[in-house]
């Protein structure tokens, strides 16, 4: 191979690194169609049995409301919390920060919603 041979071979086999990152960027497409294959698989069988798909529906309901009673009884903690800190603020600094507090929490519930 002449150098000018071996520049264009490492260009382009620089070019197709640089879009493909790598040998992992190909891995996580397969495997990511592994997962498809295996999703649909599984489904195909929990279609055919409504014993099991009755039993998977409860069992993710299940584990749905158990997620939802973390979050509510993590925002039941912190507004213990925050109870508990205020009443250790001076009187001449509770309307302040009360105020201040109550904007803010308005502003997160604004822009989660």
């Amino acid at each position: 191979m002449t150098e000018e041979e071996l520049d264009v071979a490492a260009l382009l086999k620089g070019s197709i690194k640089q879009i493909l990152g790598d040998e992992t960027l190909f891995l996580e497409a397969v495997r990511e169609l592994i997962k498809d294959e295996i999703k649909e698989h599984l489904r195909r069988r929990i279609e055919s049995d409504p014993e099991l798909k009755e039993e998977f529906k409860k069992g993710f309901t299940i584990y749905y409301e158990g997620k939802l009673r973390e979050i509510l009884g993590g925002v039941i903690l912190a507004k213990a919390g925050t109870k508990l800190a205020l009443s250790t603020i001076p009187e001449d600094m509770k309307k302040e920060l009360s105020e201040e507090l109550q904007r803010e929490l308005m502003k997160i519930v604004d822009e989660t919603l």
